[in-house]
């Protein structure tokens, strides 16, 4: 069993974005530096592994030029906000305006300014005094200009588009040159490196989509994405993605995707047309779903009991047992499977029920609000957590039943527990219960609908309609 000690500073949380599109490379002996509509992700030379710069509510998601002080440690950016100074040790933004506006198609930085270069105008900014200059005529030539290259200046590139596994092209936008590779940043491929001696390419896809996240699922540094019409392999140490749409796939594809569990080979996908299994390593679906004899084909829950698949539906319970589809009741939704005990619950509709001495007998609890209906259930330490219909969330844990206190923020969407704390997603945001100390924590700073929660030693990450939000810090 591993346990996560997990200190959380709140306030350091940003939106995970998606890396297709690339508008500006810059690069040290060190490291990567790429931006793209999730912000900016560096690419470590020596780890070999993408991470993202952590970034408060400030932090542009449009940059449009980016340029490194080597001196001072600084990376400058210019997006629609102005320009910003990012500290890469001390991990501090600030944004500076100019005194009109300006687009500019270059980045100029020497020891005691930046400049800033369109077709008309040059302003350069005072790094010491923070005050902005009008240059009529540039005359200085140490300047280190970013981008330093124009993907015109490299020939071999030509046609000036690359071509994925799937020969889709996607346009070249940058190039950063870093001998022996070219940096390539493109329209909608994600960045790829081009070995100027080998002529070998490798595409790097980048960050989340950002959509909206039904379920999320941790095996080991993967995590699982699914959405409607969706899935995705997300690399959260790497930040590296494999997204699948109804493009890639051949035959019936899942909807709407409500649970996710996994084997050694497979991924099984419930869905609202029914359970899809996903081959990890071909990356190939089943090109039909499981549906029949199932109580109904509308999947809300997925689990594994002694290596038989367990189907919770709005109809009633289904498992997956040798390869042969039974229905084990009907009549009432199910929306948790859970073995306590040696001993298998269920919850559902019309209460909690469990299999005992070969017959399943109905679960009351002391204050008899089970049997109105239970929206989830989860396990936690020595125990049971359920989300009831309608009296909050009650625990059956050591043998005795207790029942929380009122939780604010909205209808509960997902419960999670990790080493005696339990995180609730609500319409609003996250709450935590401490199973030990008995209290609630509140954090709304994403004001947003929590849709999945994944918890990991360093932060833990937020599903939502928008993509995912990573909270925490080492």
């Amino acid at each position: 069993m591993i346990f996560y000690l997990l200190v959380l500073s709140f306030e350091n949380w940003s939106w995970l974005g998606n890396f297709s599109t690339i508008k500006t490379i810059c690069s040290t002996p060190e490291a990567v530096y790429v931006a793209g509509e999730g912000g900016i992700m560096k690419y470590d030379k020596l780890k070999e592994k993408w991470i993202p710069l952590p970034t408060g509510k400030e932090f542009p998601k449009d940059i449009t030029l980016m340029g490194i002080d080597r001196r001072w440690g600084v990376l400058w950016v210019f997006s629609e906000q102005g320009l910003g100074e990012y500290h890469l040790l001390f991990k501090e933004y600030r944004n500076y305006v100019p005194p009109q506006k300006i687009t500019p198609s270059a980045l100029g930085i020497t020891e005691e300014y930046v400049y800033l270069k369109s077709t008309t105008f040059i302003f350069k900014f005072n790094k010491t005094t923070k005050q902005w200059e009008h240059v009529k005529k540039l005359t200085l030539t140490n300047i280190n200009w970013f981008p330093k290259d124009k993907v015109r200046d490299y020939p071999q590139l030509a046609p000036y588009y690359v071509v994925d596994e799937r020969l889709n092209q996607y346009p070249i936008i940058c190039v950063e040159k870093d001998y022996p590779y070219v940096w390539i940043g493109t329209n909608g491929g994600g960045v790829w490196s081009y070995n100027l001696l080998t002529f070998e390419k490798k595409s790097y896809k980048l960050g989340v989509p950002r959509r909206e996240i039904r379920c999320m699922l941790k095996e080991d540094s993967i995590i699982w994405l699914g959405g409607d019409n969706w899935l995705c392999r997300w690399n959260y140490v790497t930040n590296e993605h494999v997204f699948f749409t109804e493009d890639y796939f051949y035959g019936i594809v899942p909807c709407k995707i409500t649970s996710l569990v996994s084997d050694t080979s497979f991924l099984w996908i419930g869905a609202s047309n029914g359970v899809f299994k996903f081959d990890k390593k071909q990356y190939t679906l089943s090109p039909f779903p499981i549906t029949k004899p199932l109580p109904s084909s509308h999947i809300l829950t997925l689990t594994f009991v002694s290596n038989e698949l367990w189907i919770g539906t709005t109809c009633g319970l289904g498992r997956l047992k040798d390869g042969k589809v039974e229905t084990i009741f009907k009549g009432s939704s199910v929306v948790g499977v859970e073995v306590y005990e040696n001993t298998v619950w269920v919850a559902g509709g019309m209460g909690v029920f469990c299999f005992k001495n070969k017959e399943w007998k109905q679960v009351v609890d002391t204050f008899k609000i089970l049997p109105h209906g239970v929206k989830k259930m989860i396990k936690i330490p020595n125990g049971l957590a359920f989300n009831t219909q309608f009296q909050g969330i009650i625990l059956y844990q050591n043998k005795k039943w207790k029942k929380l206190p009122p939780l604010i923020g909205g209808d509960i969407l997902v419960m999670e527990c990790v080493n005696n704390q339990l995180y609730i997603g609500t319409e609003k945001g996250l709450s935590i219960y401490h199973l030990v100390e008995e209290h609630w924590k509140h954090y709304t700073q994403i004001n947003s609908s929590i849709t999945g929660i994944i918890v990991t030693p360093h932060f833990f990450y937020l599903g939502t309609p928008f993509g995912v939000v990573r909270f925490g810090g080492n």
